[in-house]
């Protein structure tokens, strides 16, 4: 008997320690309060949104930008930026912003573009759907740690480089989906494992390789990306049906 329960036991915490982490997103209302009481995350998304939207008029009035499909990279020491999507060509979009904190009507947005093939483009935007059609509610550990952030003297002008070493315990990714079903928010988390945290570097990346013209780099993550795509597939819930969600390559 004894035995047993030591089995049983030992199957339990090997089951607990494998639940630690998770290869999904959580799943956000973007209601999420500082403590003064500011709503952040939905402010930064919105304020993006809306500032990509009339930056895109503006500069790029022959292809507008989808604002409505986002990946929001904010970190702790630099300007945030986003990765969106050409909707009338396969080009992919990073969206920069002037300041670390974002306001209204006073965060300017700057643009960079870089068309990719066909395949490249789908292939990102549909992991970039996956990973929030994959995402559900959770309650994140507390991080038990003081994090002392000193600011770098970085150039102003330059993107936040992944190909440095990255603390994605201080890096967070929101993904926005909008469609006309209703908007979809997911973010990533301190429950990450090891595929959540190739993930997020993975859009890092992208948006790194794009801002900095480097198409070379781009073709380096073809590999991580269809094996991400094959194992957020596989994490869809058997009741969820991505087959109506509309890609830009239906728009082609």
């Amino acid at each position: 008997m004894n035995k047993l329960l030591t089995a049983t036991m030992m199957a339990l915490l090997t089951i607990s320690a494998s639940a630690q982490t998770t290869d999904r997103l959580s799943a956000s209302s973007v209601l999420h309060y500082n403590q003064k009481g500011v709503e952040t995350d939905k402010d930064l998304i919105e304020i993006f949104r809306y500032e990509a939207h009339l930056e895109g008029k503006r500069k790029l009035s022959d292809y507008p930008i989808n604002h409505e499909k986002l990946v929001i990279v904010k970190t702790p020491t630099d300007p945030p930026f986003a990765l969106t999507y050409d909707a009338e060509d396969t080009t992919l979009v990073v969206l920069k912003s002037n300041d670390e904190k974002l306001a209204w009507d006073k965060t300017k947005i700057s643009v960079t573009k870089m068309k990719v093939d066909a395949p490249t483009y789908d292939a990102i935007q549909q992991l970039h759907m996956l990973a929030i059609y994959t995402a559900v509610p959770m309650d994140q550990r507390t991080s038990g740690r003081i994090v002392d952030i000193i600011t770098p003297n970085r150039d102003p002008k330059a993107l936040y480089s992944p190909l440095s070493i990255i603390d994605l315990d201080r890096v967070r990714c929101h993904f926005v989906w909008g469609d006309p079903t209703g908007d979809k928010y997911a973010k990533t988390h301190n429950c990450e494992s090891e595929t959540a945290k190739i993930l997020q570097r993975t859009f890092i990346r992208v948006c790194w390789a794009v801002y900095n013209n480097k198409p070379d780099h781009l073709n380096m993550l073809d590999d991580t990306i269809r094996l991400l795509l094959a194992q957020y597939h596989k994490l869809l819930l058997p009741d969820v049906n991505v087959d109506g969600v509309t890609l830009d390559k239906n728009q082609r």
